[in-house]
């Protein structure tokens, strides 16, 4: 429903007016300004046979049911003992409500068959796999970016045949940094956070794998291998592409 749309209840064989509650507020009107709701809310207002009404401020008023009320040009008025209008609600006649284009009872209820509101709008699919690139690929696209934080990383050659070292320098180009590490061997550079490094097999140049703890890469980068400036680690060089 809207904010000032207001609702009555009855009971259904004596047709006796009925309250409305939700928190501290009861009245024979509901309306969502009255209820001090706002537009986010989805609340669950109880219909209920007391007839009293909380006001905003001070303890609660008991105000007296008519037993019938008039019809169409005025449902319900009622002033508080200070003679300030509590409700006035008119022209309740039939109408035709503006955002719905629906004809309606004094009730607001439609008139006229059901009105079959669109579903939601069916949204394309997305493609949810991202694109593979293979080690050569992710090798490619990583190059160095300015940095200050400086660490001591130990590169240990734990594969079978000797590998050689390189750094990926500003541009994204290989610059050997050393060559030949035999296996067993370690190399200590002190090299920077946001310069990647990868190694390549001595006489096949086929792609190694980095590993520290639960990371493995083919690309060596200090933040991707979660290290930090006060760490002197020794990563091992290996041959899983994992």
């Amino acid at each position: 429903t809207y904010f000032t749309h207001p609702f009555i209840a009855r009971d259904s064989v004596t047709h006796k007016l009925r309250s409305f509650n939700h928190l501290s507020m009861t009245s024979v009107v509901f309306e969502g300004f009255d209820f001090r709701l706002n537009s986010v809310d989805d609340v669950t207002v109880s219909i209920c046979e007391g007839e009293v009404m909380q006001n905003r401020q001070g303890p609660p008023t008991v105000y007296p049911i008519p037993s019938t009320l008039p019809e169409n040009d005025l449902i319900l008025e009622r002033e508080d003992e200070d003679g300030s209008e509590l409700y006035h609600l008119e022209d309740r006649s039939p109408a035709v409500l503006p955002h719905m284009n629906i004809a309606t009872d004094i009730f607001h209820r439609p008139i006229g068959p059901p009105v079959v509101c669109p579903g939601p709008p069916t949204l394309p699919e997305l493609d949810t796999e991202p694109e593979i690139e293979d080690d050569e690929q992710i090798a490619a696209l990583s190059k160095s970016s300015a940095a200050a934080i400086r660490l001591n990383v130990h590169f240990k050659n734990n594969t079978t045949s000797n590998v050689d070292l390189i750094w990926k320098d500003y541009h994204g180009d290989e610059v050997v940094i050393r060559q030949d590490i035999k296996p067993g061997d370690t190399h200590g550079e002190c090299t920077y956070f946001t310069h990647p490094f990868i190694a390549r097999d001595s006489m096949t140049h086929k792609l190694r794998s980095f590993n520290h703890l639960s990371v493995t890469s083919v690309v060596f980068e200090a933040f991707d291998f979660r290290l930090n400036s006060v760490d002197d680690v020794t990563v091992s060089i290996c041959e899983g592409e994992v």
